[in-house]
């Protein structure tokens, strides 16, 4: 396992990070430092970035230029509203009432926001649902299509395209050109969707990339500012309330 150097000056303790606001916040004590999702995300880009964080209950999206936040859109959308829309689907398309968990594991095994030519066999997936009829409460099992599932997903996964639309339409026209050549870089476990980059990228005309670990993206960007906490100019601007 990796050991903290221990030439460096902060500890667990000059780092906080707050879960329960609309998006992660990191703190730095005694640094006057907040630092917000897509900034911690972005935190050792040196290009212009556009970037769409997409987390369990909130989606963020912003272009991060020399380690500010250029434009920025947060809306209420994430994975448990992917959840939800099984959820929603299942019941009036099917009268059968299933859990949250349930949902999430539909998602995982055959969701997908738009066809993946790498994966032909998601188109003839099913999954089997167990739940209880919405009238009379009988247990009742049931198989989904994941072609259902897609489209069971498919207002929740406009919205968040039109957030990304939106925010790169508020883009500086100068910073345009950055966007269009490096393109948007998605992380959070909602990037892990198949076909979530096709169809994004279908939307807006620009190149779409699922980041590397795009779970760890949030904790990793954490680390790296605690290492660079005494280096003048090397965190992204502070986040604006």
């Amino acid at each position: 396992m990796p050991q903290a150097s221990t030439n460096k000056t902060a500890s667990s303790r000059d780092i906080g990070m707050d879960l329960g606001t609309a998006n992660t916040l990191v703190y730095a004590r005694g640094h006057g430092i907040v630092l917000n999702e897509p900034s911690v995300v972005a935190v050792k880009a040196g290009t212009t970035t556009a970037l769409a964080v997409i987390g369990g209950g909130t989606s963020e999206v912003a272009v991060i230029s020399l380690g500010g936040i250029v434009t920025s859109r947060s809306l209420r959308v994430g994975g448990d509203r992917l959840d939800a829309a099984i959820m929603d689907y299942v019941r009036k398309e099917h009268s059968l009432l299933i859990g949250e968990r349930t949902a999430e594991d539909v998602k995982v095994g055959i969701g997908s926001a738009w066809p993946v030519p790498d994966r032909p066999e998601l188109e003839t997936l099913a999954f089997t649902v167990r739940g209880r009829e919405k009238v009379g409460g009988m247990p009742k099992t049931l198989s989904l299509a994941a072609t259902e599932v897609r489209a069971a997903l498919d207002e929740p996964v406009e919205a968040i395209i039109a957030a990304v639309r939106t925010t790169l339409e508020e883009c500086p026209p100068e910073l345009s050109g950055d966007v269009m050549e490096h393109g948007i870089v998605l992380t959070g476990g909602g990037a892990l969707l198949p076909g979530l980059d096709l169809r994004m990228t279908s939307a807006t005309g620009i190149p779409v990339f699922v980041a590397d670990s795009p779970l760890d993206c949030v904790a990793l960007g954490s680390g790296r500012c605690v290492e660079d906490l005494d280096t003048p100019g090397a965190l992204p601007a502070p986040a604006k309330a």
